[in-house]
């Protein structure tokens, strides 16, 4: 039987030696929420979240029967930053990565 990822069916999305794109868990708010509480990082994206909006992103778009979210670790297990899917049209998507300001150089 064949997993779909794209309704989170399956915990890992993808692994390569250095990276793993997983399917976001209640241990990924407090890292979660560093990113986008970040004004750097959300510059060009929108205003920095309160640990509040986090929690509402993390259990709407990430932890949800079709996650829009998937978590980004490096090859120590540590969160770096996150996947987002976004639908543009009926059958186009978008990714875009978001990285905390330190991890950087891993992507």
């Amino acid at each position: 039987m064949r997993l779909n990822v794209w309704r989170g069916e399956a915990a890992v999305f993808l692994k390569t030696e250095k990276l793993t794109i997983r399917k976001m868990t209640t241990e990924d708010l407090f890292p979660l929420y560093h990113v986008p509480s970040d004004s750097e990082v959300m510059e060009y994206l929108e205003p920095p979240f309160s640990m509040e909006a986090a929690k509402q992103f993390l259990y709407k778009a990430g932890i949800c029967e079709t996650p829009l979210l998937w978590a980004v670790e490096d090859a120590r297990k540590v969160f770096i930053g996150y996947l987002q899917t976004v639908t543009l049209k009926e059958k186009e998507n978008e990714d875009g990565k978001i990285r905390t300001d330190s991890k950087w150089r891993f992507l």
